[in-house]
């Protein structure tokens, strides 16, 4: 079991879990929206500990305070390493956050590697239709996006086979929302954060990392278009393992590979 801890940053409280004890540090980055526990399967080497926060307007942690941008978000987490005094560390990121540890690596020299589970959202043109569909809805307030919202909420086929998962329709009044691993997040920063992914174009950002990636592939990942997508992870410093048969969503077989795949990675860095 991890343990759980809270951090005063500024006026706002951050909650975050801590997996294993090692001397060499891992920072997590759920799935969004998600929370720390998105990690609760994932094996941390003998020597390592992972820190994984519940981003601002996920889980027990506070919004930002200000719009949830891919930016704001890798600024945001300069402050957090620093405030806990972490010098080095390796990203790992779920999902929908990788676009924030690109950003991220390429504002500090500290981070040693990066880890991806599925491909990582470099630009917007890699995300499939299937997938683009709700972000266009939560990406903005016009009518269009409404329209969209509401014929995805009637649709069981759509619900029971996409990543969101059983929209609330008390969302407008609670102000949050569950759609990723029935994890609660706060709706505006789920809406912001949406229009950022949408509108983030990293591909000089992701040609300026040097350091060593790994990316995690589901063979079976329908939210990103692969043939777009797998031509730029050839590159000297990048491996792309390709887990068989995974689809875009967690289960044992996918946890065991990528368990295996990320010991191997870790062992690497030493």
């Amino acid at each position: 079991m991890p343990s759980e801890h809270f951090i005063q940053m500024g006026k706002r409280k951050v909650h975050y879990y801590q997996y294993g004890s090692g001397s060499k540090t891992i920072i997590g980055l759920h799935g969004w929206p998600g929370a720390g526990t998105d990690f609760a399967r994932i094996k941390v080497p003998e020597g390592w500990k992972l820190i994984a926060p519940d981003l601002p307007g996920c889980g027990s942690s506070e919004p930002l305070g200000q719009r949830h941008t891919v930016s704001a978000y890798a600024g945001w987490l300069e402050a957090f390493t620093e405030a806990l005094g972490i010098i080095s560390c390796v990203v790992e990121s779920i999902c929908g956050t990788s676009p924030i540890a690109i950003k991220f690596a390429n504002r500090r020299q500290k981070v040693k590697a990066l880890i991806f589970h599925y491909f990582p959202f470099i630009h917007p043109g890699l995300i499939t239709w299937k997938s683009k569909l709700p972000l266009v809805g939560y990406a903005g307030n016009s009518m269009l996006g409404k329209a969209i919202l509401n014929i995805l909420r009637s649709s069981n086929w759509y619900m029971e086979r996409n990543f969101i998962q059983g929209l609330p329709q008390e969302a407008a009044v609670s102000g949050n929302i569950d759609i990723h691993n029935k994890r609660v997040a706060n709706l505006d920063a789920a809406t912001d954060f949406f229009h950022s992914l949408m509108h983030t174009d990293l591909r000089q950002d992701w040609k300026s990392l040097n350091m060593p990636i790994l990316i995690l592939a589901a063979e079976n990942d329908h939210s990103i278009n692969q043939r777009k997508a797998y031509p730029l992870a050839k590159r000297p410093n990048v491996i792309l393992a390709i887990i068989t048969s995974a689809h875009h969503y967690w289960d044992n077989n996918y946890v065991a590979a990528q368990n295996a795949e990320l010991e191997d990675f870790l062992d690497s860095l030493a």
